[in-house]
């Protein structure tokens, strides 16, 4: 039995909201980073089942959907090497000491 289109439209909703609930109250990077791959991973799951859910737009959903993988895969490899260099110079990973990144 494969699962209904509305179920995973409930499960991305529930990805998404505890991303972004996740990017607002973390102060630590990483999780930031983490929870921001939890939201984006539930807007990705959102637009398959929208596109195994519409005939005409199936080819045009996945190929959405891998670019949109793609774009938060390189996003967060640079978020983390900007991680890691403010680390390995400061020596903290709390965002509301970065202060020295607004100069």
């Amino acid at each position: 039995m494969s699962p209904n289109v509305n179920d995973i439209l409930v499960l991305a909703a529930i990805l998404l909201g505890l991303g972004i609930g996740g990017a607002l109250f973390r102060t630590n990077l990483v999780v930031l980073f983490a929870a921001l791959q939890t939201a984006a991973a539930g807007a990705v799951l959102a637009i398959c089942a929208i596109g195994t859910a519409s005939e005409t737009a199936r080819n045009t959903a996945q190929i959405f959907a891998l670019i949109v993988t793609v774009s938060m895969s390189m996003s967060s490899v640079l978020g983390y090497i900007i991680f890691f260099s403010r680390f390995r110079a400061v020596k903290r990973s709390n965002i509301n000491d970065a202060v020295e990144l607004r100069e």
